[in-house]
């Protein structure tokens, strides 16, 4: 999928962790614990940027990085090492790692 399509992650009240940060708090687990407590939900796809194109939602989840790393498992081609898929799912992680880093400072 990747080069073509690309992983999005995205929580119902909009936020994309392509582009936007993180809910604010205090740590990482206080994040995963304010978006269960107000009933936050993670969704992930993989879109078509310019086209209509998209694989059916993955979600509702607790947590981005379950969202991302479900919809890379059901729609990617994480097989092979070093496989497109398997890095982009690796930098979607590491920008939802750095959107809670950012949430903490």
């Amino acid at each position: 999928m990747a080069g073509f399509m690309r992983l999005t992650v995205w929580a119902e009240e909009g936020l994309a962790f392509n582009d936007a940060e993180a809910p604010r708090s205090e740590t990482p687990d206080e994040v995963s614990e304010l978006a269960e407590s107000i009933g936050m939900r993670y969704w992930a796809n993989y879109t078509a940027p310019g086209y209509m194109d998209r694989t059916d939602t993955c979600g509702p989840f607790t947590s981005a990085l379950e969202a991302a790393r479900e919809c890379a498992e059901l729609f990617g081609d994480l097989e092979e090492k070093g496989s497109p898929d398997r890095v982009e799912l690796a930098n979607v992680i590491r920008e939802i790692r750095a959107a809670r880093a950012r949430a903490v400072s």
